[in-house]
């Protein structure tokens, strides 16, 4: 019988007469033939397995990268890249069981343990990629072919180190147990976070919902305190009822201001951001446009007169607006071009669709309105002289029509 298939049968038997042979040459180059075939296995399921074809057009659909390109990166590293990354981990994994086995007193060679470690891994290697590429059963592969490791991966340390079983098996056990220990304490903390940030979701649900239905017993409903304070000062439209600390209360006097529309609770707020937010919704719920003008920077105010001309369905109020604004030094929006696409749309206008600056966004506004009114003789209204952008505009619109 074939020593790579009886060293998992008889795996002291092979090791002992392999024992002799053992060296770190061998091994590697064992390990090395092994990935390669391994990688040619992977290579193949690239072009057959279904599951791999339908993943890589899934990500071709997200990532301006074609589809044939990934293929061709997943066959380099499956027949360049993996083998040398499992020889380097192989290396490293052996070389702790080596630590380990001394610290309980082996007396066996670093040589010997990594030969060993190869000769099994030949079937088991070949075992899990031909698997692998079995639809539904895959997922499970790498567990049934780790637990029928684990007899010949004891024996390899017992004869490489001439250690007693128990000992062997704890060369193996103890790198187990930590590795366990550290995922198990990243697993729970992350569960721990997941289950905080998933009340936090409840609570500003509830918090949201309690606004608009003016529920105060919604607002019981929250299980953190100064949420629930909140909630209860806004409804109660009472900014003596606001939580003390400093960022829920800015927020419930921006809310009890927005709801009151009472620029003096504004004037409360200590933050700069939400003092801007309070008195700008406040102008927005008003159709004051001179308050809006007043706000601190550029963004604020755009968007505040953009708002109540979309509102308005006023078009002067568009054509006031910057053609863009920052905020927090950088480019935000195209203001202008957003108010004209909105209101376009709004009145199915074509011709204010025109008005917008931006190729793109123009072009995307005729072509909404015309796919809504299924008239694609609207894209007769666009150029196809356009110097930046989309230069043919007319055609594009026309040709996404069909």
């Amino acid at each position: 019988m074939n020593k790579y298939l009886k060293v998992l049968i008889k795996p002291s038997e092979v090791f002992k007469q392999e024992k002799e042979k053992a060296s770190i040459k061998k091994a590697l180059l064992i390990y090395l033939i092994v990935d390669f075939i391994v990688g040619v296995i992977y290579t193949i399921g690239i072009s057959f397995n279904p599951q791999i074809n339908f993943a890589l057009r899934l990500i071709g659909a997200f990532l301006p990268v074609p589809p044939q390109l990934i293929k061709t990166a997943l066959i380099v590293f499956y027949l360049v890249i993996f083998p040398i990354l499992s020889i380097i981990l192989v290396s490293i994994f052996a070389l702790i069981g080596f630590i380990i086995a001394k610290i309980l007193k082996g007396q066996g060679s670093y040589r010997v343990f990594l030969y060993f470690g190869a000769l099994y891994y030949v079937p088991l290697g070949i075992i899990v990629a031909i698997l692998s590429q079995i639809p539904n059963i895959s997922q499970y592969v790498p567990y049934i072919v780790g637990l029928c490791a684990v007899y010949p991966f004891t024996i390899a340390i017992k004869e490489a180190f001439n250690l007693s079983s128990k000992k062997a098996i704890h060369v193996w056990l103890i790198p187990c147990i930590i590795i366990g220990g550290f995922v198990s304490t990243r697993l729970i903390k992350d569960w721990r976070i997941t289950q905080f940030n998933k009340k936090i979701n409840q609570d500003y649900d509830l918090l949201e919902e309690a606004m608009k239905s003016d529920d105060i017993n919604l607002c019981k409903k929250i299980s953190d305190n100064l949420a629930k304070e909140e909630c209860i000062a806004v409804i109660d439209k009472d900014t003596t009822k606001c939580p003390s600390q400093i960022g829920r209360k800015n927020d419930c006097f921006r809310r009890i201001g927005i709801k009151t529309n009472d620029f003096s609770t504004c004037s409360l707020i200590t933050d700069s951001w939400f003092k801007s937010i309070c008195y700008r919704e406040i102008a927005i719920n008003t159709n004051n446009v001179e308050l809006c003008k007043s706000m601190y920077n550029d963004y604020d105010k755009n968007e505040c007169i953009s708002k109540i001309a979309i509102r308005t369905n006023n078009l002067a109020l568009c054509s006031s607006l910057s053609s863009t604004s920052s905020y927090s030094g950088g480019t935000s929006s195209f203001p202008r071009d957003n108010c004209y696409k909105e209101l376009a749309k709004i009145n199915s206008e074509v011709d204010l669709c025109l008005l917008i600056d931006d190729s793109l966004w123009r072009v995307a506004c005729v072509e909404v309105i015309a796919k809504n009114l299924k008239d694609s003789s609207l894209c007769n209204k666009l150029s196809n002289e356009a110097t930046t952008g989309i230069k043919f505009e007319r055609d594009s619109c026309l040709r996404d029509m069909k």
